[in-house]
């Protein structure tokens, strides 16, 4: 064989090698599936170290990745999937067959997997430090506090465990979720203005002391119900007065809506929208798993 051809050959099987490596294709997968991500909100995708980290989050020992979102320049910004309640934090797992699926999309400070040879992780969220698995068995917060319930601005999804829950995020770290509790249903939403700083607003306390207390008007379409709610200490978050029945006509409606809003007492300020974008999934798995 001509000395060109053993270094086109040399050439060719390094390639393959450094190209097969499994660490290596799967970081570009993982790397690939994010720019899908985020390509609709942004134009000049910028990486930063500390984006990506392999893991094994279902020990299977296949690499999986951890992505956090503050660790990226999205067309010149740093904070574009940040708030008070964190950053954007994703889980991608490997498939034997090599594909990946996004197992977790939550708003955290931090997600740590701290324990070697342990598939739990440490979620650290303005409301405390919380352990737990993607299996779904979180454990008991490491502060007391209420587990947090991972959310996506993009659309609902369900977590089973440790109580079922089907929950969506929207603009300005607002939240909007639904809970089994014996067969019923309990709603559960947060807002920017609930806070100021890490403690509750002055102001909202006052609001839910008054007489009226506080009322959102769900609207989707042409449905329109008033739910009234009060402030959760614990939870941090509002949580509805009255349980809500497996066929509430609000539940259907939100399985067939496009969007809903609520609002409060014609107060844009105080005004919040969500998605319905895989509402019919989410909630359909609730009330099954409520059942």
């Amino acid at each position: 064989m001509h000395r060109a051809s053993w270094k086109t050959l040399i050439a060719a099987l390094t390639g393959f090698s450094l190209l097969g490596s499994p660490a290596v294709f799967a970081s570009d997968q993982v790397v690939a599936l994010e720019r899908a991500e985020l390509s609709p909100d942004c134009t000049d995708i910028e990486f930063l170290d500390g984006y990506l980290s392999e893991v094994d989050a279902n020990g299977d020992e296949l690499p999986d990745y951890l992505v956090n979102t503050q660790r990226l320049m999205c067309d010149g910004s740093q904070m574009m999937w940040c708030g008070t309640a964190g950053c954007v934090h994703r889980i991608w797992v490997q498939r034997p067959g090599g594909k990946f699926e996004k197992a977790l999309e939550t708003y955290a400070y931090e997600i740590t997997f701290d324990r070697p040879g342990d598939t739990s992780y440490k979620v650290a969220t303005r409301n405390g430090a919380t352990r737990a698995r993607l299996a779904g068995q979180a454990e008991t917060s490491v502060d007391g506090s209420a587990a947090a319930i991972p959310v996506s601005d993009r659309r609902w999804s369900f977590h089973a465990a440790p109580v079922p829950v089907a929950a969506v995020g929207g603009w300005d770290d607002s939240m909007l979720s639904f809970t089994c509790e014996a067969g019923t249903l309990r709603m559960r939403y947060s807002a920017w203005w609930l806070f100021d700083g890490d403690a509750i607003h002055p102001s909202t306390r006052e609001w839910d002391q008054s007489d009226y207390g506080i009322v959102p008007t769900f609207i989707v379409g042409a449905y329109e119900i008033n739910i009234p709610v009060g402030i959760s200490e614990e939870e941090r978050m509002l949580v509805a007065e009255d349980m809500l029945p497996l066929n509430s006509p609000l539940i259907g409606a939100l399985v067939r809506g496009r969007n809903v809003t609520l609002a409060h007492g014609g107060s844009l300020e105080h005004e919040l929208g969500f998605t319905l974008k895989g509402s019919s999934a989410a909630l359909d798995a609730l009330r099954d798993a409520c059942n």
